[in-house]
């Protein structure tokens, strides 16, 4: 008897089990980053003017800190596209060593990398963080009316892939990063050098070249040539161009080259015409400017390469040669050693 009735218990169970495995909703749980924090973290939140702020116990302080400036900057930073208010999960990882930041749909949220750069501006790491990502919100919000609806945040965040140029959306941030702080990238010479360098050596290059990098020149990345256009842009036609641009865009959206096209209906120039306005209103600046400033000429002592190659941390040891770590996309990062002529030594 008791044998008979654990094989029906098992039956049943067996049964059920089957029944709510095929019947069920599947059910997916959102993973906040690229890499899982331990289990040991010990989450806490904090919800603050449209902000849900997660944070491990540990940042409780950056955490209260944040709380009392993102409501309160975010009406300063999104004000030239005439957003005012958001609603955004905010997550503090504090469990590695890239300093970074991003905003994303699908969904929506935002993550901060409080640990803070070894060479950056003069500002407070997190003050500098939220002033830039808060200014992808409200581009985003700008682009969707705030709304995630008709269409998935998905279909959102793939339209903005393919219409919108990378070299806006964070050109147009550090824009504002440097408008609306004492610092930010745009006020530093070394971040701007490599295209300066380029521009006043004579080297021409096309606008694909320039937005999507290249594997033999130096040339300067998006963020730097987004932050020159759109300053460009902005010193031309005021600080709300960008709003009239994007809400054309989010009016006007399937049609070829959405924000070329809208750029030139608003300024009557596309973006490779800004680009070349942007290239030459920058060479003749920085040439007026080099030639009255005092410059020192040194001996170059490395040869010329077919890629962009970089010697970092170069020391003169007791026979004169010069030691220094050579870097090159043609080649594994080593030492070497340079003497007088030219002639190299790897080490």
């Amino acid at each position: 008897m008791t044998s008979n009735k654990e094989l029906k218990q098992l039956i049943i169970k067996f049964i059920i089990t089957s029944t709510l495995s095929i019947i069920s909703h599947t059910a997916f749980a959102q993973l906040f980053g690229g890499e899982q924090n331990p289990l040991s973290v010990k989450w806490r939140q904090i919800n603050a003017s449209g902000f849900r702020i997660i944070f491990p116990d540990e940042l409780e302080k950056e955490a209260q800190r944040m709380a009392n400036t993102l409501g309160y900057i975010y009406p300063h930073v999104g004000g030239s596209l005439r957003r005012q208010k958001t609603t955004l999960p905010l997550v503090l990882q504090n469990r590695g060593v890239i300093a970074n930041g991003f905003v994303q749909l699908a969904p929506k949220k935002s993550e901060f990398y409080t640990t803070p750069p070894q060479q950056f501006d003069s500002q407070d790491w997190l003050n500098n963080l939220a002033v830039h990502e808060l200014r992808h919100v409200a581009q985003y919000d700008k682009l969707t009316d705030g709304k995630a609806y008709p269409f998935p945040e998905y279909v959102y965040f793939a339209w903005f892939g393919v219409s919108i140029p990378l070299w806006f959306f964070e050109g147009d941030a550090v824009t504002i990063e440097t408008a609306l702080t004492n610092a930010g990238r745009g006020r530093q010479p070394s971040w701007i050098m490599p295209y300066r360098t380029s521009l006043l050596e004579g080297k021409k290059f096309s606008y694909s070249k320039v937005s999507f990098g290249s594997e033999k020149d130096i040339t300067p990345g998006y963020y730097q040539l987004g932050y020159l256009m759109a300053s460009n842009i902005r010193k031309e036609f005021g600080k709300n161009i960008f709003d009239s641009l994007l809400t054309d865009i989010r009016k006007r959206p399937v049609r070829p080259y959405p924000f070329s096209n809208s750029l030139k209906k608003f300024t009557k120039s596309g973006t490779k015409k800004w680009f070349n306005q942007t290239t030459e209103t920058l060479k003749k600046e920085w040439t007026a400017q080099s030639e009255k400033t005092k410059t020192e000429n040194y001996p170059i002592i490395n040869q010329d390469s077919k890629f962009a190659t970089n010697y970092f941390l170069p020391v003169k040891i007791k026979d004169g040669r010069i030691l220094t770590l050579k870097q090159s996309k043609a080649e594994t990062a080593h030492f070497t050693i340079i003497d007088s002529a030219k002639k190299k030594q790897n080490c």
